[in-house]
């Protein structure tokens, strides 16, 4: 669920007059089909910011978007959008400015995801000498170039206004490791574990 103040409605702006506020300002969100691009977005909206949604998955995205305009009552632009094409981020940012839209908040929110899963033992990819090479550069080429690409066409007209805010989210396991010993499997030798202490 996205930040409401108790007593709040979904089709209030409980961020109104506060200095929380984000009214006249437009944010844009990478990755919002997903979950936490989906709650970025009604942050956002709920902090008065007209938001435009983005994603590479035109289907998920119709239906996040719908999902947020339900739940906040507010206008939301939907606009496919690979981060990782600097043509594409280019043309999205002129069609918003055709449509009178600028952005000064960048949620870069786009990332891989890749989801474990348990075969009954450790996958191909749960080894690092088992990572395949093009994955790891899928992942850096969305959640790195990708954010680089989306400040580098948002950001100027941030700077020439004098307002703007550029988001990067990332994993807090960016910033920590948690005690790899909390994601032993029980049942597997030492040396076929896939996290060492």
């Amino acid at each position: 669920m996205g930040c409401i103040r108790p007593g709040a409605s979904r089709m209030s702006k409980p961020f109104a007059n506060t200095s929380f506020s984000l009214e006249g300002r437009t944010a844009l969100v990478t990755g919002a089909a997903g979950l936490l691009g989906r709650e970025h977005s009604i942050a956002l909206a709920e902090a008065g910011a007209q938001v435009v949604m983005t994603d590479k998955n035109a289907v998920e995205l119709e239906s996040a978007a719908l999902d947020v305009r339900e739940r906040t009552g507010a206008q939301i632009v939907a606009m496919p959008l690979d981060v990782t094409d600097a043509g594409a981020i280019k043309a999205v940012r002129r069609a918003l400015e055709e449509q009178g839209i600028t952005v000064t908040r960048l949620v870069n929110n786009a990332a891989i995801d890749p989801k474990v899963k348990d075969v009954g033992g450790l996958g191909a990819s749960d080894r690092l000498e088992n990572f395949d090479p093009l994955q790891w550069e899928l992942e850096v080429r969305v959640g790195l170039t990708g954010a680089i690409l989306c400040a580098s066409e948002f950001g100027p007209a941030m700077a020439r206004a004098g307002d703007g805010v550029i988001l990067n989210i990332a994993s807090d396991l960016s910033v920590f490791s948690p005690d790899q010993r909390l994601y032993r499997r029980e049942g597997i030798a030492e040396e076929a574990q896939s996290v060492k202490p």
